[in-house]
């Protein structure tokens, strides 16, 4: 995953290439864009190229339609995947949250009895817990975010 700095101009980002789709892409388009001018080259110089080949048969609108269905298939499982993975990341991140919570509880509850006795301490105790569980949680939240930074 790529962080991007909002804080530059992100015309940079464009033309990176690290962690880009772009190679891939230009993997795939080239070879299919030479093939397309080829077909257009034997066009305008064979005349009986269109009816040997059965380019002549094909209308604009389903060739259109072909890659319109194709395109919107692709963004929309990359749509979802992305989505799937925001949603899975939250709700561990909401998990742990909980665990720690549940853990906190127990050592505030554990510590009940001891309020009658040493009311100054448990106090402190509980405080000091708090502040604790606290600087946990930021700090599980700092490292996935330099961790995130780290991989760039």
């Amino acid at each position: 995953m790529i962080d991007y700095d909002s804080s530059i101009w992100m015309v940079r980002h464009l033309f990176s290439l690290k962690g880009s789709v772009i190679p891939g892409a230009l993997y795939m388009a080239i070879p299919s864009g030479i093939l397309c001018v080829l077909i257009m080259i034997f066009n305008e110089h064979f005349p009986d190229f269109q009816v040997n080949f059965g380019s002549k048969s094909i209308q604009a609108a389903s060739v259109w339609n072909a890659v319109t269905v194709s395109l919107l298939f692709a963004l929309g499982f990359r749509t979802d995947k992305a989505y799937s993975r925001f949603w899975e990341g939250t709700t561990l991140l909401h998990q742990m949250r909980g665990e720690w919570f549940d853990a906190a509880s127990c050592l505030f509850a554990f510590s009940k009895l001891a309020m009658n006795n040493k009311r100054k301490e448990v106090m402190q105790f509980r405080h000091a817990l708090g502040r604790l569980m606290s600087l946990c949680h930021g700090r599980v939240l700092d490292l996935l975010r330099a961790r995130r930074r780290s991989r760039k």
